[in-house]
């Protein structure tokens, strides 16, 4: 039954999510003896908000992202787009992409995509002027039509 295999992935998904967390806490309070210490409660709850947080807030904005830039596949420009607003996370995920060899191959194609866009759109407009004043030129023999700005 398909919806039992959903549950056990889903059941198997948090047990190991709340096992990396509850890592990550100890980690933390073994680390810095400031640290204030986690009750077995304080990381199943946030195992959970982390959880929730992944599948629903943060994966439909990569999903938003990535449709925006006309992909289907999300790329790593798309989870750093996800938190550019925390600058502190925002370079620790850049140097953690960089170190593991993890830097975007898109990046330098969409802007080499944006430059072809944006001088396409210069020699159209251009194009579009130039038109005008040989139009204009020859007001007695053809029409002119109005643009939107006009």
């Amino acid at each position: 039954d398909a919806e039992a295999d959903a549950a056990k992935d889903d059941g198997a998904i948090r047990s190991a999510l709340h096992f990396a967390v509850g890592r990550i806490c100890e980690q933390e309070e073994d680390d810095d003896l400031d640290a204030a210490l986690m009750s077995s409660t304080a990381v199943e709850s946030l195992a959970e908000l982390v959880y929730q947080y992944a599948t629903t807030s943060l994966a439909n904005d990569l999903v938003a992202f990535s449709r925006h830039a006309g992909r289907k596949t999300v790329t790593v420009d798309d989870v750093k787009l996800a938190i550019r607003k925390d600058k502190k996370t925002h370079d620790s995920l850049g140097r953690f992409c960089e170190k593991k060899g993890l830097a975007s191959s898109t990046s330098s194609a969409a802007a080499r995509g944006r430059k072809k866009k944006a001088s396409s759109a210069t020699a159209a407009s251009g194009a579009k002027r130039s038109k005008k004043t040989s139009s204009a030129g020859n007001a007695g023999t053809s029409t002119k039509r109005k643009s939107k700005n006009e």
